[in-house]
Parts: structure tokens; C-alpha cells; sequence
């Protein structure tokens, strides 16, 4: 009877570990989905009302809530005091693997850098950043993700099995 409880209680743990591994992907995913949103809304609004970058942040997270809201608070915050280090934390402590932050870093980093026309520029080069960064999140999403869940599942029955 013990054995059963015991192969039980592993095949609990090992399903909840494949199911937090594979909610990463999904957070990476979702945080990417939220950026490529507030890319299209920055570029109508650079393009279409040249508004400041800290006023489109405002209007943005208006929208926004819970940690999408914390993040974008803290990169108005970081654009307000000119400091990258409060980007930079952000940023680390966003969903992301450490590859992706460099790009989130970046594309934020170069906004307001230059003048109209080189922004515009640059923000379509980071625009085709992001969109191709989402897309490798979806479907890294969809590979690693959904076989993060099946996989602590059939571990944690193998594990199970064996015990008892």
C-alpha cells in the first residue's frame, strides 16, 4: 500500500515538473505575443502622432495588466531616468531564456537614439527582430512546450510503475 502512495506521490511530482518547464515555454511565448503588440502600437503611434516613447508606454499599459503592466512600468521607468540598468533588471526578471533578453535589451535600448528617419528604420529592423523571435517562441512552444507536459507524465507513470 505504501509502495502505491509513494509511486503516486512521484508520478504527481514528475507530471508538475513537466508541467512547469513546459509553462515556460508558454510564458516566453505570451511575453513575446505582448511585445510584438507594443511594437505595432509604437510604430503607428512614432509614424502617425510622433508622440515621446514614456507617453506611448502610458497609453499602452492604460490597456494592460499584471505583469505585462509591472514590466512596462519599469521600462517607462528606465527610459524617465536614462538608466539601462533598470532596463536591464526588467528584462531578467521577465519569462525569457537568456538569449532572447539581449534582443528585448537592445530593442529597447535603441529607441530614441536617432533621428526621426533613422527610427523609423531601425524600428522596422527590430520590428523583423521580434517578429521572428515570436514565431521561434511559438513554435518552440509548440514542440518543446506540449512535450515538456507529455514527457513528466510518462516519466512519472514509468517511475510509478516501477516502484510498485
Amino acid at each position: 500500500m505504501s509502495e502505491m502512495i509513494v509511486g503516486g506521490v512521484i508520478w504527481i511530482a514528475c507530471f508538475i515538473g513537466g508541467m512547469g518547464i513546459g509553462n515556460g515555454y508558454k510564458k516566453r511565448k505570451d511575453f513575446f505575443l505582448v511585445l510584438l503588440d507594443f511594437d505595432r502600437y509604437l510604430n503607428s503611434c512614432v509614424t502617425n502622432l510622433k508622440l515621446p516613447i514614456t507617453t506611448v508606454i502610458d497609453q499602452f499599459v492604460g490597456e494592460r495588466n499584471g505583469a505585462e503592466q509591472a514590466f512596462f512600468s519599469a521600462v517607462r521607468l528606465s527610459f524617465e531616468q536614462g538608466d539601462k540598468g533598470v532596463l536591464e533588471q526588467c528584462v531578467a526578471r521577465s519569462p525569457l531564456f537568456k538569449k532572447d533578453k539581449n534582443t528585448v535589451v537592445s530593442y529597447f535600448s535603441d529607441i530614441g537614439k536617432t533621428g526621426f528617419e533613422a527610427q523609423i528604420a531601425l524600428l522596422k529592423h527590430h520590428s523583423a527582430m521580434l517578429d521572428a523571435a515570436c514565431k521561434k517562441a511559438e513554435k518552440e512552444y509548440k514542440s518543446n512546450g506540449k512535450l515538456c507536459y507529455k514527457l513528466g507524465f510518462l516519466l512519472g507513470m514509468a517511475i510509478m510503475i516501477l516502484v510498485v
